[in-house]
């Protein structure tokens, strides 16, 4: 790959630069993304879609031309966590992408990948301009049906990541997987720093006023701190959520009609926890009141037996309410 991104530290160019399967597979399977050896899929994202994908997914015009774009993915053998009511296949996806607008491109990819196959997508997405995350989202309650990280450009957010799923709980229960990567991957409400183009453009004139500094020792101070100001202004935070929203709403239609067996599973497995989570919460409530209404029967009868004798019965009284 060439025409890395010269934000992306030197950690992160090197990954960037070695997109090879087996050092794709090396990362991910310390992560505990993979836990089959051989059984992958490689090569194009059509051939996999139309022959390894649901045969009864319909694509539009617009989608077909897009999945002809991504010469090379991979797809890994599925690993199989549990739910009280059956097994949803989990699965790691990487894919290459090489074009500027990467971060529409990768949500493009994840949204087909998930119309074209059941349980739950991890997604590692290597770009010119930095590393992404992603998974599909299940469950009728979601915002979208895709979580995507931002870019990933320094060692320190990249180590971040793999160092949370390298030391996840063990767990062969999906809810317990699903939502420890949800909460990984999930886009942080944190502002996300991004530049309009013409900020961008505008460190040109900063280089410039260095090279006339160097070479003609002139006094351009004043220009240089209007320009950074200027950049400062400009380099307005957002949110990320924002961005993805922003990159979506310029993408064609891709959404898929047919009825999705694993999240309907997904769909009752949570249904099922909230049940027991209110069934116990109901049950918590009903012991402190119980038991608040035992305490105050026990006042109230020790307290009739001791009419006759005040001083007893005002020892008991602070004795039942820990003040003495």
């Amino acid at each position: 790959m060439v025409d890395i991104d010269n934000e992306c530290d030197e950690y992160i160019r090197k990954i960037i630069a070695d997109n090879s399967y087996n050092s794709i597979f090396t990362r991910l399977y310390s992560m505990g993304l993979i836990q089959t050896i051989s059984g992958s899929y490689v090569g194009p994202m059509d051939k996999f879609i139309f022959i390894h994908g649901d045969a009864n997914v319909i694509y539009s015009d617009e989608e077909i031309k897009f999945i002809k774009t991504i010469d090379n993915i991979i797809v890994f053998p599925d690993f199989i966590k549990q739910t009280r009511n059956g097994n949803i296949p989990c699965r790691s996806i990487a894919v290459t992408i090489e074009n500027n607008e990467f971060i529409r491109t990768a949500i493009a990819f994840e949204k087909i990948m998930n119309k074209a196959t059941d349980g739950f997508n991890i997604f590692f997405i290597i770009t010119n301009n930095a590393l992404l995350f992603g998974c599909n989202t299940l469950g009728s309650n979601k915002k979208r049906d895709y979580e995507l990280t931002p870019p990933i450009k320094d060692k320190e957010k990249y180590l971040e990541i793999e160092q949370n799923l390298i030391f996840a709980p063990e767990s062969e229960y999906f809810m317990d997987f699903y939502y420890y990567v949800h909460e990984i991957f999930g886009t942080p409400s944190a502002a996300y720093n991004t530049y309009r183009g013409a900020a961008a453009g505008r460190y040109y004139y900063l280089d410039l006023y260095e090279y006339l500094l160097q070479n003609y020792s002139l006094d351009i101070s004043p220009q240089i701190r209007k320009y950074e100001n200027t950049l400062l202004e400009d380099a307005k935070p957002c949110d990320f959520n924002e961005v993805l929203e922003d990159e979506e709403s310029s993408l064609f239609k891709i959404e898929s009609s047919r009825v999705n067996t694993l999240e309907m599973l997904f769909e009752a497995e949570e249904a099922e926890k909230l049940a027991i989570e209110n069934e116990k919460k109901n049950e918590s409530i009903y012991m402190k009141e119980h038991s608040k209404y035992a305490t105050d029967s026990k006042i109230e009868d020790n307290a009739t037996k001791l009419l006759s004798d005040p001083e007893m019965l005002i020892k008991m009284l602070k004795r039942e309410k820990g003040l003495i």
